[in-house]
């Protein structure tokens, strides 16, 4: 039988070295498919936990299912300071996070929507900041911004150069202060990063008077479920409140929820 099969083999050469080609193609598709998806798993779960970094707790709103598609809820920007003046809490900073497409020298955007992120950064409370400057300064004003190290060199751009911002409105010109990178991931891939000063990410992203979430750190000696505890009194309705940990398991079970249909979807 087996020396059938190896003349049969031998008297299609052609076809049989595309049959085995495609085997290993196959194979190689396959293997290359959990890679890639488990890397993307591995650096999303390393960026959420470095977002959380300092936050004991985190306030955000609850999940509303009438939303357009791709919004997210807000809670209002004043009920950070309620929050401050509890007793048990240390430190607070608003977090601002949404889509800001940076355009290249070419005219064109860098990256995909989905791909371009822009968040605010809090000077004033580095303990919540999860990046770190490579060079220059944070933005301070309307028309100041820092970008990620990806970009700046994939693309040129340095310290006092112009860049323009696609948000929900027409691209603005800002002047880049600083470049900034992750401290715990190597690379970013197609992400791109605009940052901003808090009350410039607010107007920009249209978030007026308004916060993604609410990260607080606890005083000395005051547990993250002491903290919780102690913020759930003072929330008004429609706003929650969870521990750092919790809201990274949370965050990061939805992302590898996505992750999972894309690795089904390349499987198939």
């Amino acid at each position: 039988m087996i020396r059938v099969t190896l003349r049969g083999i031998a008297g299609r050469k052609l076809r049989a070295a595309l049959t085995m080609f495609a085997v290993v193609l196959g194979v190689a598709m396959v293997s290359g498919t959990y890679v890639f998806t488990d890397t993307i798993e591995k650096a999303i779960d390393t960026l959420l936990t470095d977002a959380y970094t300092g936050s004991d707790a985190v306030v955000s709103a609850e999940d509303v299912v009438d939303l357009p598609a791709g919004e997210r809820p807000t809670v209002a920007a004043r009920l950070a300071s309620r929050v401050r003046a509890l007793p048990e809490v240390a430190a607070v900073s608003g977090a601002i996070t949404d889509t800001a497409r940076l355009i290249g020298k070419d005219g064109a955007t860098i990256s995909t929507r989905e791909e371009s992120i822009g968040v605010n950064v809090d000077a004033s409370q580095p303990r919540f900041n999860p990046l770190e400057l490579t060079a220059g300064r944070w933005p301070a004003g309307p028309s100041e911004i820092a970008i990620d190290a990806g970009t700046a060199g994939g693309n040129g751009f340095a310290v006092g150069d112009t860049i323009g911002v696609a948000a929900d409105g027409p691209v603005r010109r800002f002047t880049i202060t600083g470049i900034a990178e992750f401290t715990t991931i190597d690379s970013l891939g197609g992400l791109t990063l605009a940052i901003f000063d808090t009350p410039t990410a607010q107007a920009f992203l249209g978030k007026g008077g308004r916060f993604d979430e609410i990260l607080v750190a606890a005083k000395k000696g005051v547990s993250p479920d002491e903290l919780v505890r102690a913020i759930r009194p003072v929330l008004p309705a429609g706003a929650e409140v969870a521990t750092g940990e919790a809201e990274v398991r949370t965050q990061a079970k939805g992302s590898n929820e996505d992750i999972a249909m894309v690795r089904k979807f390349m499987l198939a």
